[in-house]
């Protein structure tokens, strides 16, 4: 048997990104024997062939229908099977001093800016062989309410989608910019997608990231984020669909005072697997940065964490928090969650810590006594341990979608009926 995925590449003769082809050739496929991929196996992938395939406008658009977001109407981009589609986008809206436009040759030198994954087989193809990318622009001291949505679509079986995204924010700009990842049901494609994003010094952004691929789908994620002095990074991660979801989160605070924020909520069951790996490497003095990261498990889903925060010597003041907590509904499902800190600076506040568990017992007698039923009781327990990362979404048709996402699981979960 062939332990890894059969991807046919196009031939490309680019010099711009020969580098990165060249590079994607001579590392090996993950497997379980490599400590990064230790707890996720990539067997689902195996033997399976992979390859880019146009879509289908009819079934993306069905798709995006369902998910579509009220306050990004006019501002709308859409990849399709991992291609920008200029007949889905929708950029007739967008904000004086923001602009979309296709990456090009020239943009080469932006490419990896944030940080190039070196040695990542995943991002070395994404890399080496995306089909198309945009840039976004953002121009200095221009500050947006109005957001911009991303479609990451895939419509076939055996697609091989790899879409790219940079984004740049120049001083003193503000803008929230949503990024929604979906396919079609009961059909094995591979994603892989990567989002780079580059805040210059006072720049702030709220970057989203719903991930909600068809059951059978695959999803290998790389973001990276650099962030000048003062900038704002309000990064959150929402995954509730995909067979597998890897999604390897970097962020380097490269200016003094900058803050970034990487909260996630994981919703796995039946035989799902989500990994998320992320380092927040602080470089400069005086930065701050907050994860947290909260995992539901049910059926003989897996869960895994692995978040490390590093303080190098220069980056003194540094004031760090992590943690990690994870909600069993079931006596199957696995979790494996690795808090790490690096710390060479002596003037630092950073804490990190886990837990896993079931519902508290004595949080199910305080509730059961004021007359709810046992299933009420858990639905309402675990409804409220997801609520706190999805309450803090200031995008209201995001949020209010997600929360019903989030109470249909839990309600299925206990066999509640739907409201």
């Amino acid at each position: 048997m062939n332990d890894q995925a059969l991807l046919v590449l196009p031939e490309l003769n680019d010099p711009e990104r020969s580098a990165s082809r060249a590079a994607f050739k001579s590392i090996p496929f993950p497997n379980t024997r490599n400590e990064e991929w230790r707890f996720t196996s990539l067997r689902p992938l195996w033997n399976q062939s992979f390859e880019h395939i146009s879509g289908d406008e009819t079934k993306a658009a069905a798709l995006i229908a369902d998910l579509d977001l009220a306050e990004t109407a006019g501002r709308r981009i859409v990849f399709l099977n991992g291609q920008f589609d200029a007949t889905l986008t929708d950029l007739s809206d967008l904000p004086q001093g923001v602009s979309v436009r296709p990456l090009a040759a020239s943009d080469a030198a932006l490419i990896g800016q944030a940080d190039s994954f070196e040695s990542d087989y995943f991002a070395s193809l994404n890399s080496g062989y995306f089909q198309s990318g945009i840039l976004i622009h953002i121009s200095k001291s221009v500050v947006s309410s109005d957001p911009i949505a991303i479609y990451h679509v895939v419509t076939d079986a055996q697609a091989l989608a790899l879409p790219r995204v940079l984004y740049i924010g120049e001083m003193f700009s503000e803008l929230s910019l949503v990024e929604v990842f979906t396919g079609i049901e009961d059909a094995t494609y591979l994603h892989v997608p990567f989002t780079e994003v580059i805040l210059k010094d006072e720049a702030r952004v709220h970057h989203f990231r719903v991930q909600k691929e068809g059951n059978a789908g695959l999803h290998v994620n790389r973001t990276a984020s650099v962030l000048g002095r003062g900038a704002d990074l309000q990064s959150f991660t929402i995954s509730v669909g995909a067979r597998v979801f890897r999604n390897d989160i970097r962020v380097a605070l490269d200016g003094e005072a900058a803050h970034a924020t990487i909260d996630g909520l994981v919703l796995v069951h039946e035989n799902q697997l989500s990994d998320t790996h992320s380092i927040l490497d602080h470089r400069k003095p005086n930065c701050t940065s907050h994860q947290l990261h909260k995992c539901i498990v049910d059926g003989v889903g897996t869960s895994v964490f692995n978040g490390k925060i590093f303080v190098r010597q220069i980056a003194q003041k540094t004031d760090s928090y992590q943690a990690n907590h994870n909600l069993q509904l079931s006596h199957h499902g696995m979790v494996y969650t690795k808090p790490q800190l690096e710390i060479f600076a002596d003037d630092v506040k950073c804490s990190h810590g886990a837990t896993i568990g079931q519902i508290d017992d004595e949080q199910l007698f305080y509730l059961r006594s004021r007359g709810l039923s046992d299933q009420q009781t858990r639905y309402l327990l675990t409804f409220g341990f997801a609520a706190q990362i999805v309450n803090a979404l200031p995008v209201g048709s995001l949020r209010d979608r997600l929360t019903h996402e989030v109470d249909q699981f839990t309600r299925k979960r206990f066999e509640i009926e739907p409201a």
